[in-house]
């Protein structure tokens, strides 16, 4: 991994241990921590509402772009944007994705949390069981297969 990503996640995840905050790694930072070889260009953090306005007002010093309603395409959520050691962190607040034109709120993330531990700190990240259902709904074929081929080099 990435050293300055390590120490990012390692600062995240300090200033978050004791918040309260609902939150976990996701997209490509979070499949590098489950151990898929995979180069990310930033760290996702999935959260809900409250928790991504929490997350800005704790990272106050770091905002590229407060955390407002954001639609796209693909995605609506509370987003918001935070840069630490160079690294762009984006926050998800109430993630929904347009599934062939509905909206399909995530609204089991937080029972498919599962824990890493990068020198001695606790890090929250997706599951891969759960991330292969996302991106397998948005049809997102090649993060599909490499989670597939994890997810069966595990069994």
């Amino acid at each position: 991994m990435n050293k300055k990503i390590k120490i990012t996640l390692k600062k995240i995840a300090d200033k978050l241990k004791d918040s309260h905050i609902s939150w976990a790694i996701t997209g490509s930072v979070g499949h590098l921590i489950s151990g898929i070889k995979i180069e990310p260009k930033d760290i996702d953090i999935i959260t809900d509402i409250d928790g991504a306005y929490k997350i800005e007002k704790i990272f106050g010093d770091f905002i590229i772009k407060n955390v407002q309603y954001s639609v796209q395409d693909n995605m609506k959520s509370y987003f918001g944007i935070i840069k630490i050691n160079d690294i762009i962190i984006e926050i998800m607040g109430n993630i929904q994705n347009n599934v062939n034109g509905k909206w399909v709120p995530h609204t089991n993330w937080k029972k498919n949390v599962k824990y890493a531990t990068i020198d001695n700190i606790e890090i929250p990240v997706l599951s891969l069981n759960y991330e292969y259902k996302i991106y397998k709904m948005l049809n997102k074929v090649n993060r599909v297969q490499l989670i597939e081929n994890k997810l069966k080099k595990s069994e």
